[in-house]
């Protein structure tokens, strides 16, 4: 059977709105020649802020002048082969990763134990917008995710596959038998709402500190998050005592800047904080900011003295966008954990190439989508963790949206209910 051909691209601005903060969207589609079953094959993403007429005319432009043109009558072949296509011809626009002048955040004030347990975190910002300067905006991953959302439908619908058996089939994969464990990021300015509002089947609870001071938001030897730790920890016992999740925290840095990168003192606060989640596992991401050598040095020497002392704490990389840089921290920290997070990667194919990567050299992967996903991101998401199998997948939590974690599991499930159907008529 010849494969279809692509036969016209599909570009819609979505409605601007504000509903707890004001989001601008697009979708971009994927008709193929002789197709009707399907009119088109879509894929979308969202943003925090409105887009400029500027903005979506540039956007529309280089899909018509730039991408339609190598799309167009091509065979709809090998999904990896066209998002290779879409990610050379995608160099032209801007990746925003352009960082404007950091606006100065507020002076945080010591945080209460009552207001640890309400939540407050640390008091509400009040930073006005610098006029005239935009926050970043990526262009380059969110319209590749969009493109490779359609096209990796596209491809699996002829053959009356799922995304997942495609995946699996494309890259030479085995896929998941079962759900994989959730990972659930609590929010990170009201946490203990967010926190009772996920199920009982969580496999880890994830948190992400606040931006400020590490002193004003850690606490002089991590005293505050001590204190947060062992409040989780507390709260996820009652709601699950026959469970053991993992508590994990990305402290932005924070301790070895608190510590001025003395090993000794991360050690001492490395214990404490597992004493404050005992009996439950403990995972810290980003506990140096810094990628330099000695940052690199710091690390495996936090790491071995962990294996040695035989500690039920886990160090993880986060901030990985590829598989050569995958490489480069495991080969460099040691760290066998790393956080993948796809909603900043954007490309399908650049998220499955990494966590593969990961696979072949033994590490640890956590994939998560980032609030504000939208719901058929998170479907082809749970696909994909199903093909390449991370050890945990997870989304946020938070108190204005808290779909993203079930339409991962429903989806996964759902999944795994058509292949028991299809194998057993």
């Amino acid at each position: 059977m010849p494969s279809p051909l692509i036969e016209k691209l599909l570009f819609i601005p979505g409605l601007q709105r504000t509903a707890g903060g004001v989001i601008a969207s697009i979708s971009v589609g994927i008709v193929l020649a002789g197709e009707r079953s399907v009119p088109a094959y879509w894929g979308d993403h969202t943003w925090t802020r409105p887009l400029s007429e500027g903005e979506v005319a540039g956007i529309e432009d280089w899909l018509l002048e730039r991408l339609a043109p190598a799309l167009i009558g091509r065979p709809l072949t090998s999904f990896p082969d066209l998002a290779l296509l879409i990610g050379d011809l995608s160099a032209s626009l801007p990746d925003g990763n352009e960082q404007p002048e950091a606006a100065t955040p507020p002076s945080l004030q010591a945080i209460s134990r009552r207001d640890l347990f309400t939540g407050k975190l640390r008091p509400a910002a009040n930073v006005s917008p610098t006029p005239g300067v935009n926050p970043p905006f990526p262009l380059r991953p969110a319209l590749r995710s969009c493109l490779e959302q359609a096209i990796l439908s596209a491809a699996a619908h002829p053959r009356q596959f799922t995304v997942a058996e495609y995946v699996a089939e494309a890259y030479g994969l085995a896929p998941a038998e079962a759900t994989l464990p959730l990972h659930a990021r609590i929010d990170t300015h009201a946490p203990l709402q967010s926190l009772q509002a996920i199920g009982r089947t969580i496999a880890t609870v994830g948190y992400q500190v606040p931006e400020g001071e590490p002193v004003q938001v850690l606490g002089e030897d991590c005293h505050i998050l001590q204190r947060f730790v062992r409040g989780v920890r507390s709260h996820l016992q009652k709601v699950q005592p026959e469970a053991t999740p993992h508590i994990h925290v990305d402290v932005r840095g924070g301790m070895a800047e608190l510590y001025a990168g003395q090993s000794g003192k991360l050690l001492g606060a490395l214990a404490g904080l597992e004493q404050a989640a005992k009996p439950l596992p403990l995972r810290i991401e980003n506990i140096s900011g810094n990628a330099g050598p000695e940052s690199a040095a710091l690390l495996r020497e936090l790491r071995d003295f962990l294996r040695f002392r035989n500690m039920n704490v886990t160090l993880v990389a986060g901030e990985i966008f590829s598989a050569a840089q995958a490489a480069t921290m495991a080969e460099t920290t040691g760290l066998q954990s790393l956080h993948i997070n796809g909603s900043a990667i954007g490309s399908l194919h650049q998220i499955i190439e990494t966590v593969s990567a990961c696979h072949e050299r033994g590490l640890e992967v956590l994939l998560t989508a980032e609030a504000g996903a939208t719901p058929r991101f998170l479907r082809m998401l749970a696909h994909i963790a199903l093909a390449t199998r991370p050890a945990f997948v997870g989304a946020a939590v938070d108190t204005v949206d808290q779909t993203g974690l079930g339409a991962l599991y429903t989806e996964m499930a759902r999944t795994l209910a058509a292949w028991q159907v299809a194998a057993n008529p």
